[in-house]
């Protein structure tokens, strides 16, 4: 059974986190809407109220101005002008007029459902052109302002210096209105639009606003999602853009920094695993090379049909060289060539040297290009017995396979002689064989 189908499988995820961003902000908005949509209406409200309360509190002091003479004289012919403009106001519904004892001397309404009080606390001392609220109610209030008379010197209005004259003033009595502060249906209406526009114009607003938002927050991460599932699905290169320097930033940022940690690590593992297929592939061909070279080195000493040419040739193979040479060391002390073999255009014969240790330089021949060139002293018991000698295009040769065959092609070269003896005495025997 396959890892695929014994992995969990991947659960399904819904952009549950985008939705509950978007619910939060409009449920939001909408409360923000309705409070400030309150709010407007009621400032709306109160702004209305307070603007009729001011032209009331106007009118009633133009009453209180306006009848003086009427209060002196007992004579509502006075005030009637003044009732009349106070009575056209649909914020007023009565009008009165009392004496400076708090008796009632004349009235006007224009709902007889809550009738003006017969008589008044008279004992407030108000300063002219003040007004003070005598009763209040939800919807009504019951305001007051004093009338008062001015009277002069006589002296100065007999010499016709009135003018010049200092004028003392008198409380002659009270003017009373009943103030309706209830807003009409048309000015509840307009109030009541005041609101919902507010409230309409600040969900709008809001909405735009909240889906750039929500769009500033969700769209690093989707993208840091992207990312994510790029790098898991075998881009080791995915890496997520950081755009703020926030915490959303940071996220990006330390992810960046952990893929870039496990893709490193991927390419060494990959590298390492592809070095290590090379080195066995290698060391599997060493050991295939070296063995068919110990096949074949019995061969020339043994009278098959394979020779030291050939062995030359399966060093070369095996060592990954272009030359080979192998040198037999006499008893005289002079070199002899046992074989030579070349894959390179130099097709002549490098000579052996006089080393105890084995060296390495660049040859340059004349007629090819330039190789590099190792001396082997093949040495058995601190006696020399030989020479191998490897020319290489590349830096180095394959040295597992020459560190196998040195001592086997050592050995060999330093039984030469008893095996050339063995050899000469096999001969002879079966020549004396045929014979008989």
């Amino acid at each position: 059974m396959t890892n695929e189908s014994n992995a969990a499988p991947k659960p399904r995820f819904r952009r549950r986190f985008t939705r509950r961003v978007f619910v939060i902000i409009i449920a939001t908005l909408v409360l923000s809407g309705l409070m400030t949509g309150g709010l407007g209406f009621w400032l709306t409200y109160r702004t209305v109220q307070r603007e009729k309360i001011a032209r009331s509190t106007d009118l009633l002091l133009y009453l209180a101005a306006n009848a003086e003479h009427g209060v002196v004289a007992r004579d509502d012919t006075f005030v009637q002008p003044a009732f009349a403009r106070l009575l056209r106001s649909k914020t007023i519904s009565g009008v009165a007029i009392y004496g400076s004892d708090g008796a009632i001397l004349f009235s006007r309404e224009t709902r007889q459902t809550h009738s003006l009080p017969t008589r008044i606390d008279a004992t407030k001392d108000l300063p002219m052109g003040a007004t003070y609220i005598l009763k209040a109610r939800s919807t009504q209030r019951l305001m007051v302002a004093p009338i008062y008379s001015s009277i002069y010197d006589p002296e100065a209005i007999t010499f016709g210096v009135q003018e010049n004259s200092t004028a003392t003033y008198r409380l002659r009595g009270y003017a009373v209105m009943r103030l309706v502060t209830r807003l009409e249906a048309g000015e509840i209406k307009d109030a009541l639009m005041t609101g919902i526009i507010l409230f309409l114009a600040v969900v709008l607003m809001g909405t735009l606003l909240a889906f750039a938002a929500a769009t500033r927050i969700t769209n690093p991460i989707q993208r840091i999602i992207t990312g994510i599932e790029k790098f898991t699905g075998g881009d080791l290169t995915a890496r997520i853009p950081v755009a703020n320097h926030d915490e959303v930033g940071q996220i990006a940022f330390s992810f960046n920094r952990l893929a870039a940690s496990l893709a490193q690590r991927m390419e060494e593992l990959e590298s390492w695993s592809k070095g290590l297929e090379q080195e066995v592939s290698k060391r599997t061909l060493e050991i295939k090379s070296s063995r068919k070279f110990l096949h074949s080195l019995i061969s020339p000493l043994s009278g098959a049909t394979s020779s030291w040419a050939d062995i030359a040739q399966e060093i070369i193979e095996g060592a990954q060289a272009v030359y080979c040479a192998l040198y037999h060391l006499k008893e005289d002390g002079n070199y002899s060539l046992l074989a030579t073999h070349s894959r390179h255009q130099f097709k002549g014969t490098i000579q052996p040297r006089s080393i105890t240790s084995e060296e390495t330089e660049l040859f340059a021949p004349e007629n090819g290009p330039k190789f590099n060139v190792t001396w082997f002293p093949l040495t058995m018991k601190d006696h020399l017995e030989g020479q191998l000698v490897l020319g290489y295009e590349t830096p180095s040769c394959s040295r597992g396979f020459v560190d196998q065959v040195l001592s086997a092609l050592t050995i060999t070269i330093a039984n030469i002689h008893s095996f050339e003896k063995l050899s000469e005495l096999g001969t002879r025997l079966r020549a004396s064989n045929t014979a008989l």
